[in-house]
């Protein structure tokens, strides 16, 4: 609820992490196909064991590649009568979902080969990425 713009929604939010188990012991979200830790650990890590989506933002961030005033992603196409919440992605979210990936696969490489991620070449290169999607500091 919080990724479109409706946080007053959702209660539950600290809880998002901890792995709940129902009344037997059962995990609530594997008929979901869920995993609480695996998502968690996605953020940092991914499945290659490649930066995600947390560090590389964090690192956009503190490079001042990335503008702080970040596009929505979402919004609520429905609420139904068990509170559960349909979300779906703005289409014009793409472009930035598109250079973020650019971005992550870039710093992924230029990591891989050893090189240096505060090179002043390389911050303008995912700047000029940045910039296709307005997300650029201006």
């Amino acid at each position: 609820m919080m990724c479109a713009d409706y946080p007053q929604y959702y209660y539950y939010g600290p809880n998002y992490i901890r792995y709940d188990l129902d009344e037997a012991g059962e995990d609530k979200y594997k008929e979901y196909g869920l995993n609480k830790n695996e998502e968690h650990f996605s953020l940092f890590r991914d499945q290659y064991n490649k930066l995600g989506p947390f560090v590389i933002n964090q690192y956009l961030f503190h490079y001042r590649i990335r503008s702080l005033k970040v596009k929505r992603r979402y919004y609520i196409r429905d609420i139904d009568d068990q509170c559960r919440v349909d979300i779906a992605e703005y289409d014009d979210y793409e472009e930035t979902r598109l250079a973020l990936d650019k971005c992550k696969v870039l710093i992924n490489k230029t990591l891989d080969h050893g090189k240096n991620l505060y090179d002043d070449d390389f911050i303008v290169q995912l700047k000029e990425i940045m910039k296709t999607c307005g997300q650029d500091i201006g």
